[in-house]
């Protein structure tokens, strides 16, 4: 069965170039990726052959983990050629624990697996002088190819239950709007850090902690060998096979499900809500549910996110030509970025104005729909808070001035939303429908919200001033129990704000429902 198995993979491939075949266009397009990729990779271990030990463990490593990080997520987004689906197998017959394998199995049939294979192949090259570290390679690279493959395979019957449920382009959008928001520090890193491998403290403890992480620590482990510590070599082995047994149990549990799926069960058709529905059935949940869907969907919005990515990068020019020393510009952009993410919702009335009627004429309580678009603009601009401090960290190094920027940072969000939730209330001012150029703007005045806005975005500044101070002291020299002063008030002060907007702004928007709704009809 095997045999015939392979045989069926392998036609399946040559299907995939005939001109007749609807997949041809991706087929192709795998195949010059994949020998593109091979060749680059392939030339890239001939420029190392000389290097010293550590430059190739550094290399394997970011290597690594980037393919490793790639291979899952273009397998979510892309619909794999010539898969054999577990499903199928079931229909012929087979039980759907053997089905799950057997499709496992054939998946190591493909032209991206053949590449890989070429490159790691080609990565022992850098091991062939020492024995000890080419047996460990050997190891470490079949457990790479197995982990890569159960990935691709295991991603990719996520990618397929997200587009059952129409939720793909969410997901793609969300995975785009992270990066975009996370554009402004990474950028500054590239700039501003000497990239000479080894030669960054914070650099090198990043690779530390890599290396023994599930995506890299395999890749790593022929260079420990190489340098003589067999101890952290096998350990890194263990981490990889430990890894792949973990993917394994997940593709028998999950596979074994689509699989036993295919054989029938209930015939109800349930309606799938999507984002809706895995937001939950609060009035506030809903809300909030509709909130990303715009994000995510909305041209206007977009505009916005760019807005927001452009502000940080544009305000460390001027004091970067002035002198101002990289530690302590690295520290700007991230309280820069998540004021803007809080501060974005100080018009959200206008930009929902087609849909807010539903909020008044239901009846639905003004708590309920300022936390409700509020919630997602808090825990989206806290992730972004604590991977920007990471990133930042890369760069000054000091988890004490770490705490301190978190606590600003997080204090900036939380009270730019808190004032955001009372003025979109108070002073919402027209903007582009929907449909419309997200660069056109109604010819109307904007009344008092040309004063408001700006002068209570300064406001929620001025209350930082304190965790501002004591960041400072703590970075000049001072103890280090500032940076938690900083921390503390950054909290707290952001936190009392926060909710003081959303009980005022909740007020107002049950006060002012007659004006909400004149204003959604004329705007």
């Amino acid at each position: 069965m095997a045999g015939h198995l392979l045989q069926l993979k392998l036609q399946s491939i040559r299907n995939g170039a005939r001109r007749d075949s609807q997949h041809r266009g991706a087929w192709i397009g795998t195949l010059l990726l994949s020998i593109a990729f091979a060749v680059f990779a392939v030339l890239m271990v001939v420029s190392m052959l000389d290097s010293d030990i550590e430059a190739k463990r550094e290399s394997a490593i970011i290597v690594g983990s980037l393919v490793t990080i790639a291979t899952g997520l273009v397998s979510v987004f892309v619909t794999p050629v010539a898969a054999i689906d577990p499903r199928s197998l079931t229909v012929m017959g087979f039980s759907p624990r053997r089905s799950a394998w057997l499709a496992l199995g054939t998946a190591f049939v493909s032209v991206p697996s053949f590449a890989m294979t070429v490159v790691l192949l080609a990565g022992l090259l850098l091991w062939a002088s020492a024995g000890t570290a080419l047996l460990v390679g050997v190891v470490g690279a079949a457990v790479v190819l197995a982990t890569l493959v159960v990935l691709s395979r295991l991603a990719g019957l996520v990618g397929e239950d997200l587009r059952a449920r129409r939720l793909v382009s969410d997901a793609r959008a969300a995975l785009v709007l992270v990066l975009l928001l996370l554009a402004s520090p990474l950028v500054f890193v590239a700039v501003s850090v000497d990239w000479q491998l080894g030669q960054h403290d914070a650099i090198s403890a990043a690779l530390e902690v890599l290396s023994m992480s599930p995506i890299a620590a395999p890749w790593a482990a022929a260079a420990s060998a190489a340098g003589g510590d067999l101890q952290l070599a096998f350990a890194q082995l263990g981490i990889g096979a430990a890894t792949l047994l973990v993917l394994l149990v997940l593709w028998q549990v999950i596979a074994g499900r689509v699989a036993s799926a295919a054989l029938g069960g209930d015939e109800t058709e349930l309606v799938d809500l999507g984002v809706f529905g895995a937001f939950g059935r609060s009035p506030a949940l809903v809300v909030a549910a509709r909130t990303v869907t715009y994000w995510m969907r909305d041209p206007r919005y977009v505009v916005v996110n760019v807005s927001i990515i452009l502000i940080p990068l544009l305000a460390l020019i001027p004091l970067a030509v002035v002198g101002v020393e990289p530690r302590h510009l690295a520290l700007l952009p991230l309280p820069l970025l998540a004021f803007f993410i809080g501060w974005t919702l100080h018009n959200d009335l206008a930009f929902d104005g087609s849909a807010v009627w539903m909020h008044v004429t239901s009846g639905m309580s003004g708590l309920s729909d300022r936390f409700g678009r509020a919630l997602p603009t808090l825990v989206f601009g806290s992730v972004v808070v604590l991977l920007g401090a990471v990133i930042t960290w890369l760069i000054v190094g000091d988890w004490g001035t770490i705490l301190a920027l978190v606590g600003l940072s997080l204090g900036l969000l939380f009270s730019a939303t808190g004032f955001s939730s009372i003025g979109s209330v108070l002073h919402p001012y027209p903007v582009a429908r929907p449909g419309d150029s997200p660069f056109s703007q109604p010819v109307r005045s904007w009344g008092s919200g040309v004063f408001w806005h700006p002068t209570t975005g300064f406001i929620a500044i001025l209350l930082m001033g304190p965790a501002v101070y004591a960041g400072l002291v703590a970075l000049n020299g001072g103890e280090s129990w500032w940076n938690f002063v900083a921390l503390g008030w950054g909290l707290v002060v952001g936190l009392i704000v926060l909710l003081v907007g959303l009980l005022a702004g909740a007020r107002q928007f049950e006060r002012r429902s007659s004006e909400i709704m004149a204003f959604a009809q004329s705007a």
